[in-house]
């Protein structure tokens, strides 16, 4: 029985089985899941009381202002745990306690305005003024599926007021939309949450819509970089580092669900990288939240809690965690575990515009460097907008240049600085470096062009730090693999071949691999 009601809520995210990704054998993914559980990161993790915990399953921890935490959690009406009393004793509301000095006092759900009789209230998000709240409510079918339908209340004189179903572009009859979050930007705001709603990427798939004037626009898929062919659930949106935080079955991790953080928004994103143990262990870990001083944060999990209950995973508790290092130490940390670096880098892909650099020639060599190419592409975004086929791509190319383009420059500099460490301590690296252009010209046009692709990079690499690098190319203790492969591996493009998306993405070298030894 108590299994049943624990497992509930967590039908909600279809789990599934791991399959292979990004082309890696069996024991190449097993290399790097045995080197994340060897390599703990400064985290400490600290299980809630059990005035918080109950004997089942509590979700979507939240602290607000620093004095008030919210969870929601499954409990019993009544202490009687006959089956025969399930549907009218059990239900799942959302609860909130006043924070002081580390304890979580007076304990109390939402009033029935919000906690709807059986209904289930598993997940929910508030605005920066708490003012406002969208949260899920679900029912469970005849055959013990959970559907869930978004809801939104705005407060008034201190009380939640009627809850109002989303519209129809958010809700529908035939899927789930659940595990809301609410990001406010400086415009508009963004509404990221979980539906297995047709059109997307998987099972249960992150996706998005726009707020803006009281209005939700229609919903938008994250996109490939975050969902796959599995499940991604319970987002969390840091607007100060436009890191969005999730949970994955699919992504490469050492449990059932693993968390990842991904830099980006909308449906322009980073490769996710696993937040490694001990936030993550090998049960299902979800709900990560990150407090307003960046440093600590909750998250929701199933692992066993100390030595007595090892073998006691059936139901989700909420825990504390807190970073054990100072601002001082980052960077020290980073730069030692290679690990850390190659899950924050690769696959590192840059991107050029039309026929850049040196258009018209068929020079292997130039003499631009990636920096200047990037800035000028960047200049040209209202050209691109100008040029957008409807309202949808327009969103995309505003994400596409305010997140992956900008940010390219950034990465170069880190990895840049990564490597001169690595080279000082002796050590011999090899950076492999794939060179691709869009379907537009010829494929001989288009080798040439990728190679000059290539070699900005390398003017960029030879120009770092004063040219602090030159030497390490020079007696080969660096190594660049230049791999220009034009536009051998390009789909003939449908659509504007200059200002589309599939143009826009093929036009780009990628920083594949590193050696060092």
């Amino acid at each position: 029985m108590k299994f049943l009601v624990c497992t509930l809520l967590l039908c909600v995210f279809c789990i599934g089985t791991m399959s292979a990704q990004n082309g890696l054998s069996l024991a190449e993914r097993k290399a790097l899941v045995d080197s994340i559980k060897n390599n703990p990161l400064p985290y400490a993790i600290t299980r809630l009381p059990d005035h918080i915990n109950s004997p089942f399953s509590e979700y979507n921890p939240l602290l607000l202002s620093d004095s008030l935490f919210f969870f929601s959690s499954m409990r019993s009406e009544v202490d009687d745990d006959n089956e025969l009393f399930f549907d009218t004793h059990w239900s799942s509301k959302i609860y909130q306690a006043d924070y002081e000095g580390d304890n979580y006092l007076n304990v109390r759900a939402l009033s029935s305005v919000i906690n709807k009789g059986k209904y289930y209230h598993p997940n929910f998000c508030f605005n920066k003024a708490q003012d406002y709240m969208v949260f899920s409510r679900c029912y469970r079918t005849v055959n013990e599926e959970l559907v869930c339908d978004l809801y939104e209340s705005h407060k008034q004189k201190g009380k939640w007021g009627k809850a109002e179903l989303l519209g129809s572009d958010i809700n529908g009859k035939d899927f789930s939309s659940t595990q809301p979050f609410l990001a406010e930007l400086e415009d508009y705001a963004v509404l990221y949450f979980v539906s297995n709603r047709p059109n997307g990427q998987g099972d249960m798939d992150i996706w998005f819509s726009i707020y803006k004037n009281g209005k939700y626009e229609i919903p938008i898929n994250a996109g490939s970089g975050i969902n796959t062919a599995g499940n991604e659930v319970t987002p969390f949106y840091d607007v100060k580092t436009n890191t969005l935080y999730f949970s994955s079955d699919e992504w490469l991790g050492v449990g059932g669900y693993d968390i990842f953080r991904s830099q980006g928004g909308l449906c322009s994103w980073t490769t996710p990288v696993n937040m490694g143990v001990p936030l993550n262990s090998e049960e299902n870990d979800i709900y990560f939240a990150v407090n307003q001083n960046g440093k600590s944060g909750y998250l929701s999990s199933n692992r066993p809690y100390d030595a007595t209950h090892w073998e006691d995973t059936c139901c989700n508790d909420i825990y504390r965690w807190e970073s054990l290092l100072k601002e001082k130490d980052t960077l020290e940390v980073s730069q030692d575990s290679v690990f850390m670096v190659i899950k924050d880098f690769f696959p590192l892909n840059l991107y050029f515009d039309n026929d850049q650099p040196d258009p018209k020639t068929l020079n292997d060599t130039t003499k631009a460097q990636y920096a200047a190419l990037q800035s000028e592409y960047g200049n040209r975004k209202s050209q691109y907008l100008a040029a957008a086929a409807n309202a949808e791509e327009k969103l995309w190319l505003e994400s596409f240049f305010e997140d992956s383009l900008e940010a390219c420059h950034s990465k170069v500099q880190q990895l840049l600085s990564f490597v001169e460490e690595r080279l000082a301590q002796g050590q011999r690296v090899t950076l492999s470096i794939e060179g691709y252009a869009s379907s537009l010209h010829s494929s001989d046009y288009n080798r040439h062009l990728s190679q000059r692709r290539i070699v900005s990079l390398l003017n960029e690499l030879k120009a770092y730090n004063g040219g602090v690098l030159r030497r390490y190319i020079e007696r080969k203790q660096l190594v660049i693999k230049e791999l220009p492969y034009g536009s051998t591996k390009a789909e003939t493009i449908q659509g504007d071949a200059v200002h589309g998306r599939q143009a826009i993405l093929q036009r780009k070298i990628i920083v594949w691999d590193i050696e060092m030894n």
